[in-house]
């Protein structure tokens, strides 16, 4: 799935001027999906800066391909939400043990990832 920035917003829904994780116009692809129980949409990204993927609001993006990769998968929360991506890092835990740094985590990112990215 790719998406286009149209407009920057705060972790709170403000809108904002400026941002170092995304450029209004960039492209960028959707490594994972996820829907809450209250219905809001979230993409993880690679951002422009940071150590890794993070969470935006699908409300600041517009789809320019909606293709949903061949690995992803969807995975149910207790809490009534969803999940669409890779089922190894839809495991309880895995985004703490990516983000401390577990080896395992990380490769296993990596190639989702890569799959991803084809």
């Amino acid at each position: 799935m790719k998406l286009r920035c149209k407009n920057l917003l705060s972790p709170r829904g403000e809108s904002v001027s400026s941002s170092r994780w995304l450029k209004i116009g960039n492209e960028y692809t959707a490594l994972s999906m996820s829907v809450d129980s209250s219905g809001n949409v979230s993409i993880r990204i690679m951002a422009e800066e940071g150590p890794g993927p993070a969470v935006f609001s699908l409300q600041q993006f517009e789809i320019v391909d909606g293709s949903l990769p061949a690995n992803w998968v969807m995975s149910i929360s207790p809490k009534g939400g969803f999940t669409l991506g890779p089922e190894a890092w839809s495991k309880a835990g895995f985004w703490e043990r990516f983000f401390d740094g577990d080896s395992d985590a990380g490769i296993a990112f990596e190639s989702e990832m890569r799959k991803i990215l084809k």
